[in-house]
């Protein structure tokens, strides 16, 4: 099996000049904004080797940080089967796409993000030239499905997940209002789980990226509640609660 896991990326308005003050720092490059076919991005190397790309932020970003994480990269066997899974049980969209044909990769891009309803009421078609910029201004991360054209007709899993085969990469996390009533909601779908609510590590549910038709990318994804402080558990809000079991245990951490 191949590996799954590609690579993180951040956003700059300057690719060059980041690139220019990491490489004094001594931090060493696969690729150079200069450098390739795909001039203006970088992929510079951290610590551990993974490959984090440096991407040229949207004049349009709202907000004043230097750079901000804005991409993790996976590869799946079949986005007919993967982009219902973040679409319709995650709630993310389809903020760009793009395919290349045979003699320019033959493979496809799906770009999707957690959209609030303003960004929603402005998002352009994914498929335009529009989108491009658009992605390119947003602040919440992305998720970057790659999809190798042919992988959905092979049999069995495809890409090694980083979690049972030991390669480095771990899973991904969402934050929900109620762990339970959405991971009760996923369960009715037809998503299998690696782990519960309710088991012993901790009050999240890490489940398999595994959706309502079968398809088995067995990446983790981590449901966790929002907040730092309040109730664990199932609760009523009617009842007493200092006899709602594990929901009086009171703040995480």
């Amino acid at each position: 099996m191949r590996g799954g896991f590609g690579h993180i990326a951040v956003n700059h308005p300057d690719v060059f000049a980041l690139s220019r003050e990491l490489a004094t720092q001594g931090v060493d490059f696969k690729k150079k904004p200069d450098e390739g076919r795909m001039k203006g991005l970088a992929f510079a190397y951290d610590p551990d080797r993974y490959w984090v790309e440096i991407v040229s932020r949207s004049q349009k970003y709202p907000f004043k940080q230097r750079q901000n994480f804005s991409q993790v990269m996976l590869r799946i066997k079949d986005p007919s089967k993967s982009i219902p899974f973040y679409r319709d049980l995650l709630q993310m969209s389809v903020v760009r796409e793009l395919h290349f044909p045979k003699g320019k990769g033959d493979f496809s891009l799906y770009f999707m993000a957690t959209l609030t309803e303003k960004e929603k009421a402005a998002q352009p078609d994914p498929k335009s030239d529009a989108a491009r910029d658009f992605v390119k201004s947003l602040h919440n991360p992305t998720i970057e499905l790659t999809h190798n054209h042919g992988t959905e007709n092979e049999d069995g899993p495809v890409y090694h997940t980083g979690n049972t085969d030991s390669f480095g990469f771990g899973h991904i996390g969402f934050l929900v209002d109620d762990v339970y009533k959405t991971c009760d909601a996923m369960e009715k779908a037809g998503v299998k789980f690696h782990k519960k609510p309710d088991a012993r590590s901790g009050p999240f549910g890490r489940i398999r990226s595994f959706d309502q038709h079968g398809d088995d990318n067995g990446r983790f994804v981590d449901e966790q509640r929002r907040g730092r402080f309040g109730p664990i558990g199932r609760t009523d809000p009617t009842a007493d609660p200092t006899k709602q079991g594990r929901s009086n245990r009171g703040p995480i951490g």
